[in-house]
C-alpha cells in the first residue's frame, strides 16, 4: 500500500490526462481536503470521493458487529474473521 506522502499529485494528473493512466478513484490527499484549484477536479476519468462515501445510516451498527465477532474470535481462536490475506492483496 501506498503512502500518501508517496504520491505526486501533479504527475498523477499528468498520467491521467496524458492516457499513461486509464482511470483513478481517489479519497485521499496530501492536502485535505482537496484544495479546489487542484488538476484533478477537472479530469473526467477521475472519481474524488470523500473518505466516508461509502457510510450507510446502518455502516456504524455493522462496523460494530464486525468488531464484535472479529474480538470474539481473537478471544477463542486466537484469529480474527476479517483478516486481510496480503498473499490475495485484500
Amino acid at each position: 500500500m501506498l503512502n500518501v506522502q508517496e504520491i505526486d499529485e501533479g504527475a498523477l494528473a499528468a498520467a491521467l490526462r496524458e492516457g499513461r493512466l486509464r482511470a483513478a478513484t481517489l479519497d485521499v490527499f496530501a492536502e485535505e481536503p482537496l484544495p479546489p484549484d487542484s488538476p484533478l477536479w477537472d479530469l473526467d476519468n477521475v472519481l474524488i470521493t470523500p473518505h466516508v462515501a461509502g457510510e450507510t445510516p446502518a455502516y456504524m451498527r455493522k462496523a460494530v458487529d464486525v468488531f464484535v465477532q472479529n474480538y470474539g474470535s481473537w478471544q477463542r481462536e486466537g484469529r480474527l474473521t476479517t483478516a486481510v490475506d496480503v498473499r490475495r492483496g485484500y
